[in-house]
């Protein structure tokens, strides 16, 4: 009986073994595996959208410029232009008209520049009122409705 267990024992002990050999070999594939990767590096990188409208010398804007015409620098350095759209975007503002008592003899001329500004502004554009004096009035609501805009 004594040497049924050590054999049972030894088995055992055999399979152990065998089994710790194959777990470390098992670990030394993944270690040499990742080694031959190299080592892994996280990076990101940001994009930075700019909005430009350029001019002449005779503060004209010049439309219809391409990307090959413009040169992004950072800290100096030439960056890439990875996306160039050179189309129409809406708008959205808020014009605030002054109101108050100064612009008493001005205030004819105000409502006609504000009203060139608004039938001036594209289908897509959308715009709110609003005016202050000692009190301060916004319209509701954004719209692109210029008839409803110029008798805010």
């Amino acid at each position: 009986m004594p040497s049924g267990r050590i054999a049972a024992l030894g088995a055992t002990l055999d399979f152990h073994h065998g089994l710790l050999a194959a777990t470390t070999i098992a670990v030394m594939a993944s270690i040499a595996t990742l080694a031959q990767q190299g080592p892994t590096f996280k990076t990101g990188t940001q994009v930075v959208s700019l909005f430009v409208t350029v001019a002449d010398a005779q503060k004209r804007l010049v439309p219809d410029l391409t990307q090959e015409e413009f040169e992004v620098f950072d800290n100096e350095k030439p960056q890439a232009i990875t996306y160039f759209d050179n189309s129409v975007h809406p708008i959205t503002v808020v014009m605030m008209l002054d109101t108050s008592g100064s612009m008493t003899l001005t205030i004819d001329l105000l409502k006609q520049a504000a009203e060139q500004f608004l039938i001036r502004l594209l289908p897509d554009d959308k715009a709110k009122v609003g005016a202050f004096n000692d009190k301060i009035q916004v319209s509701a609501r954004f719209t692109n409705n210029r008839d409803e805009l110029i008798s805010a």
